[in-house]
């Protein structure tokens, strides 16, 4: 089974992903990329994964610049090559976009994963564009019911829509978030011995950290006006000053720095990056996650949060969030922007148990790994191979 895969860049999950995918007997991947890790503004190239051992993986090069896009003439070389199957990761881009034209062209079919969706607004234009490219494709791999309502909005058939679980944690790491062999020694639906465990690394992680106050809200994310951690911060006065409230993923600015002396905020600590493995440390001493995203298709750190057993306060603008949020059973969503919502939501899941709803959030996440993702996307073709 040939099969042609399209995306932006070589992010870690994705090439886990792939080389997961590639494993499966009879699969013969190879994955096209725009862009090459040196060339990616904003990441560290150390961010990226270079390990394509069970793909075929192949770095776009020859690039044109029409009206302020970009787009890559050597994407047609790949597509004149015979595949079973091409996929898309997104429609966007405008290499994407003339690419799906020039198979349209000749009529050779195609399909389109996406990460996630969240139905907007659209001019009419915008919205015919978005019709035009999601709704012409065959097949259409989704993260679930959200995004599936966001394609079929813009024209996808229902039938020939696929959920994926989508994720960025391969199984090892959902067993290592807690611990390790620790966690998985005790049975999934024990929830004492689940909290028991829970604790000892609690414990354990905030000694490390030396972390002194008794609830910890955590927030991650690079600290942009999108993530929405100037409305929690602008908030922390009006709330409990013994909860810490740490954001991990940037630096403390000036206008931030001025504030907290302002209203003498011990209790909010402002982290810079932090590896996967030393960012594991902060979700193990947390009791809550928050990401008050102004607007996110997924976020995949909610569900790396829920991994760690947090119970989760996030917006109705956030794809993960809508998708594995349920109301007062593992979290509360609140309204994007609307700094009275997020306080109601965070003062509604501080007064529950929050171990209870860490519970829910950790049993609720575990089919979410790679190699289900992987699996997902193997079982589809070869079903549909079977089926012709």
């Amino acid at each position: 089974m040939k099969i042609l895969f399209i995306t932006n860049i070589p992010s870690p999950y994705r090439v886990e992903f792939f080389n997961c995918w590639g494993e499966f007997p009879g699969v013969n991947l190879t994955v096209v990329f725009l862009e090459r890790p040196e060339e990616h503004k904003g990441r560290s190239a150390k961010w990226f994964r270079s390990d394509y051992t069970h793909f075929k993986a192949v770095f776009l090069q020859d690039k044109v610049k029409i009206k302020n896009h970009i787009i890559y003439k050597d994407i047609f070389h790949w597509l004149k090559k015979e595949y079973d199957e091409i996929i898309f990761g997104g429609y966007a881009e405008p290499t994407y976009m003339a690419a799906m034209e020039y198979l349209r062209l000749h009529h050779i079919p195609y399909g389109i994963e996406v990460d996630g969706g969240l139905i907007n607004k659209d001019s009419l234009p915008k919205f015919m564009i978005k019709k035009h490219f999601l709704g012409s494709a065959e097949f259409w791999f989704s993260s679930g019911k959200v995004a599936s309502e966001y394609l079929v909005h813009y024209g996808a058939n229902p039938s020939g829509i696929i959920e994926y679980p989508f994720t960025s944690m391969m199984e090892m790491d959902l067993r290592n978030a807690l611990g390790g062999p620790a966690i998985s020694s005790a049975n999934n639906d024990d929830e004492q011995s689940w909290r028991n465990t829970r604790e000892n690394h609690r414990n354990e992680s905030r000694e490390i950290l030396g972390i002194k106050e008794k609830v910890i809200s955590l927030s991650v994310g690079r600290f942009i006006e999108g993530k929405g951690f100037g409305l929690l911060i602008d908030m922390i006065p009006q709330l409990d000053r013994s909860t810490g409230y740490y954001f991990v993923g940037g630096k403390m600015t000036s206008d931030i720095d001025k504030y907290i002396k302002k209203y003498n905020l011990t209790n909010i600590h402002l982290i810079d990056f932090k590896t996967p493995d030393e960012l594991a440390f902060y979700f193990r001493a947390a009791d809550l996650f928050v990401l008050p995203t102004l607007h996110d298709v997924w976020g995949l750190v909610v569900s790396e949060a829920m991994a760690y057993g947090l119970p989760v306060v996030t917006t109705d603008l956030c794809g993960a969030g809508l998708e594995l949020v349920e109301e007062g059973k593992n979290g509360a969503l609140c309204h994007a922007g609307d700094k009275m919502s997020l306080k109601i939501a965070l003062e509604k899941v501080m007064h529950m148990d929050l171990n209870h709803l860490g519970f829910q959030s950790y049993k609720k996440i575990q089919r979410y790994t790679i190699e289900n993702m992987a699996l997902a996307h193997f079982n589809y073709f070869k079903n549909k191979r079977d089926r012709n």
